[in-house]
């Protein structure tokens, strides 16, 4: 409700410097990671009026963590934290809990449940024995005081707890918060880190998100970062990586979006097939190749929503068209010798790029509610990478919507609550 009204209650507005002055105070901690992310998170909430500046000095902050030692491991984190802040935001009671008004309900629910817990003592039978329903009401009882009292630990424990912590800053009650985080929440996974996979005409089990697929899309970004010079650039569907190696395979990049994934994954299927055992090991870049195309063809054949897959139902008719396009290809790939999976993996990467900047805002916004889309993660890389223009283009095309930012998530909320 608050946030159809523009305006949100729940979101607190925090002041740079304050932030700094605690992630110096906790470096190298969960802690600072999760006041990056909010830093991130503030600075591009359509919610909130941010200068052209604001977005640069972010854009320019994040292609220098590119560049950093552990840039993956990091980078990823501080995506999954901010995903897990925009989820709470639009989908949980955060707005309410951590304010006054909120905590005061909080007090008078648990007070009201322990007043009705003593008055059962209180005002038991005559002979003092409690029978019937009694006992059982009393265990219930018991039951949501420590339901409310996990809970409020829980709540404690929370990013958003930091995010508190901070506001009040530098409080006495910073300190333990920070602890009880560290403690709690660091060693939990926001997210399950899997990523669906699929071949040919087969559905296969997930594949974890290993650190060297998060390696390969990060030293990616960072060449793209160092070759675009300007704060916004344009997502491309392979023209950087075949411009770059030199390969004459434009024809498979100009076919239909589901068409171009069908041909690179038949590609990709027989270089592989054709590579010896030994180079078939985690993390090795054949290995990070082959995992990415299977994933680019589990989101064409099971997740028809994305506005890349609408003739999913006609991909088993693709291999059929394709077949003899994906052979030519992975010929004009041999010849490339060793430098195959280099170009492979690339163009995965940017063609799990593309797709993810071809989906509107909305659409990154309700796979949150189903458990969050690696693809999504992509997403909020991109714009913070400095593709943001782009993105936008690209979601207004999608949705045919005509208004701000700040119009469309508010449409996805409402429609969320109704």
């Amino acid at each position: 409700m608050s946030i159809s009204e523009k305006k949100y209650v729940g979101f607190v507005r925090i002041d740079e410097n304050t932030i700094r002055k605690i992630s110096s105070a906790q470096p190298n901690s969960e802690a600072e990671l999760v006041l990056q992310a909010y830093s991130y998170f503030q600075t591009l909430n359509p919610l909130i009026s941010n200068s052209q500046r604001d977005r640069s000095e972010l854009t320019k902050k994040f292609r220098e963590l590119l560049n950093k030692d552990g840039a993956a491991h990091n980078t990823f984190k501080l995506i999954e934290i901010e995903l897990g802040l925009m989820y709470d935001m639009l989908f949980s009671k955060v707005g309410t809990i951590f304010t006054v008004c909120g905590s005061i309900l909080r007090l008078i629910c648990i007070s009201c449940i322990v007043t009705v817990l003593v008055c059962f003592f209180i005002v038991k039978k005559p002979d003092g024995n409690l029978k019937g329903d009694l006992p059982i009401t009393i265990i219930l009882l018991v039951g949501a005081i420590c339901l409310e009292i996990g809970g409020a630990l829980v709540q404690l424990g929370s990013d958003w707890a930091i995010v508190w912590a901070c506001k009040h800053y530098p409080s006495k009650l910073v300190t333990p918060i920070f602890h009880l985080h560290e403690s709690v929440i660091s060693k939990n996974k926001r997210w399950f880190e899997v990523m669906g996979q699929s071949r040919t005409k087969f559905s296969l089990p997930p594949h974890r998100v290993d650190l060297s697929i998060k390696k390969l899309i990060i030293c990616q970004l960072g060449e793209i970062s160092e070759v675009e010079t300007s704060q916004a650039y344009t997502i491309k569907r392979g023209e950087w990586t075949l411009e770059k190696y030199g390969l004459d395979a434009n024809w498979s990049i100009e076919l239909e979006f589901g068409k171009s994934i069908v041909v690179w994954h038949i590609a990709t299927n027989i270089c592989y097939d054709s590579e010896p055992k030994s180079s078939k090991s985690v993390p090795n870049k054949v290995e990070t190749t082959k995992i990415l195309s299977y994933y680019m063809m589990h989101l064409l054949r099971f997740c028809p929503a994305l506005p890349f897959c609408k003739n999913s139902e006609n991909v088993d008719k693709f291999f059929e068209e394709e077949k003899s396009n994906g052979e030519k290809l992975a010929r004009s790939l041999d010849e490339k010798g060793n430098s195959k999976w280099e170009i492979m993996s690339n163009m995965w990467v940017e063609m799990l790029c593309y797709a993810a900047s071809c989906c509107s805002m909305e659409q990154h916004v309700q796979e949150l509610r189903r458990g969050g889309q690696f693809l999504t993660h992509v997403w909020l890389l991109l714009m913070h990478s400095g593709a943001t223009k782009k993105l936008e283009e690209n979601a207004s095309q999608q949705s045919n919507d005509k208004e701000d930012r700040e119009s469309e998530l508010v449409d996805v909320v409402e429609g969320c609550c109704c």
